[in-house]
C-alpha cells in the first residue's frame, strides 16, 4: 500500500463517513433549503418587473408583503426540519428562526444599493410574521406527530 492511497475505508479529507464506510450524505432538505435561499436571494435582487409584470401595479403592495412571509416562512420551516434532525426541538426553533430573520436582514440591506430595490423595515415585519407563523406551524405538527407516536405504544 502507497502513501498516496492511504487506509481502505479511511474517509477523504473534507469529507465526513458514516458509519457503514461511504461517504456521508447530504440531507435532501438541506439541499432544499440552500436552493431556496438562493431562489430567496434572485427573487430580492431582481427587477420587480420582471415576474410582475402581468399583475395590476395596485395589488403589488398585497403580493409583495404575502411574497415575503411565503419566502421566509418556507425558509424558516426548511432551517428547522434541517436542524431538527440533529438537535433538540427548542435548540432547532430557535436557531432556525435567528438564522432565518438574520438572512432577512442580511437581504435587505443587499437591497439598499440596488437603484430599484430599497430598504424596507416593513418588509423585515414581514419576513418575521412568516419565519414565526412558519416555525409555530412545525412545533404544532412535531408535537402531535410525537403525541401520535406515543399514544400508539
Amino acid at each position: 500500500m502507497t502513501a498516496r492511497a492511504g487506509r481502505r475505508g479511511a474517509p477523504r479529507p473534507g469529507r465526513a463517513a458514516d458509519p457503514s464506510g461511504g461517504p456521508r450524505r447530504v440531507p435532501l432538505v438541506r439541499v432544499a433549503w440552500m436552493a431556496w435561499a438562493a431562489a430567496v436571494c434572485f427573487f430580492s435582487t431582481a427587477p420587480a418587473t420582471w415576474f410582475l409584470a402581468a399583475v395590476p401595479r395596485d395589488t403589488w403592495s398585497f403580493l409583495e408583503m404575502a411574497g415575503h412571509v411565503l419566502e421566509f416562512g418556507v425558509l424558516a420551516a426548511l432551517l428547522y426540519l434541517d436542524l431538527a434532525q440533529s438537535r433538540p426541538r427548542p435548540w432547532a426553533l430557535m436557531a432556525a428562526g435567528l438564522a432565518a430573520v438574520c438572512f432577512g436582514l442580511v437581504v435587505e440591506l443587499a437591497q439598499w444599493p440596488i437603484p430599484y430595490r430599497s430598504f424596507d423595515a416593513r418588509d423585515l415585519a414581514a419576513d418575521a410574521g412568516g419565519i414565526a407563523a412558519a416555525l409555530l406551524f412545525v412545533s404544532w405538527l412535531a408535537s402531535e406527530r410525537s403525541i401520535g407516536r406515543a399514544s400508539r405504544r
